[in-house]
């Protein structure tokens, strides 16, 4: 028996012995193993080169671009709390939170900007500080 502790790859094979009879062959190989090879287990990889004129439709792709939707979120603090709490949650319920130092704007699931929380107009706002990557 092996040690459930013993990091293997499975790799399995199908043998014919004859057109009714089969059997499933698992060769165990122990991982340790494999790592001495690593670099021969790696593709074959060319780096591609890149472009130096667009094709014809990249203007009008960059045109319909701003249109595209996404979901866009912004977080003004994060709570702990026990699955009891949340439980007893209902309609009504109200969580006291403090007002932040930082709100964090996130498209998608990606954070993509840092604020200040504040009031413009007599709304509730954020006022950018930075953003995390290159808008363009």
């Amino acid at each position: 028996m092996l040690p459930k502790s013993l990091g293997l790859a499975v790799v399995p094979f199908e043998v014919s012995i004859s057109d009714n009879e089969s059997h499933l062959v698992r060769l165990l190989i122990p991982f340790d193993a494999l790592e001495a090879h690593e670099e021969s287990f790696m593709p074959l990889t060319t780096a591609e080169p890149r472009a130096t004129s667009y094709s014809a439709w990249e203007p009008e792709i960059r045109a319909v671009l701003p249109e595209v939707s996404v979901e866009v979120r912004g977080e003004l603090c994060e709570l702990k709390a026990t699955l009891r709490t949340l439980l007893q949650m209902q309609v009504g319920t109200t969580i006291p939170i403090s007002e932040p130092s930082e709100v964090e704007l996130f498209a998608e699931a990606d954070s993509i900007a840092v604020g200040r929380y504040g009031a413009f107009d007599g709304f509730k706002a954020m006022q950018f500080i930075r953003f995390r990557e290159d808008k363009s």
